[in-house]
């Protein structure tokens, strides 16, 4: 992976807990990122996001009022959202089944693990910025693409192959 420059972003960390936030806020520093923003629950977040630009979100999952993956529906389908295509990132200590679900629903782009380390931050989002996703809008969904890009596939062959089926089911029945 080329390694890109990160001191020109600018990344909103939400975290309830005052000492993940300085450590977020270490790591994010020792990886080249100067432009921090922080927040100590998702409606300061939200706060900040509509008063100040913010290229990406870190989130932790578990905050109250607001958990992180009701932030991040929020930035996706809020009427006064600035930017709901901003990039989240879910950075949590439980990532079950259902948390995963949730986020992946919510327009999350990433999910980290607790703890995590500096080298990881760093390839995470140099990831959300090298290999940006499309964003898709149905009924139900508004966010970036939940099929996983495999070999540069566009995910025409997997509508393709979905289609194909369909079209079977009907003839079948």
């Amino acid at each position: 992976m080329a390694h890109i420059d990160l001191g020109n972003l600018t990344i909103l960390m939400i975290d309830d807990n005052w000492h993940m936030r300085a450590i977020l806020n270490q790591l994010l520093r020792t990886i080249g990122v100067i432009n921090i923003h922080s927040a100590a629950d998702a409606v300061e977040g939200l706060e900040i996001i509509r008063t100040k630009p913010v290229d990406i979100a870190m989130t932790d999952h578990h905050m109250s009022p607001i958990t992180g993956v009701e932030f991040c529906r929020m930035v996706r389908t809020s009427s006064d959202s600035p930017n709901p295509y901003l990039p989240v990132m879910l950075v949590t200590g439980i990532a079950d089944r259902n948390t995963i679900i949730a986020a992946r629903n919510a327009g999350v782009h990433d999910i980290v693990l607790k703890p995590i380390s500096a080298k990881t931050l760093s390839e995470r989002l140099q990831d959300l910025i090298l290999k940006p996703r499309n964003f898709v809008r149905t009924k139900s969904y508004f966010g970036p693409d939940r099929r996983v890009d495999v070999e540069g596939d566009s995910g025409q062959r997997k509508r393709e192959f979905d289609d194909t089926v369909k079209s079977m089911e009907a003839i079948n029945n």
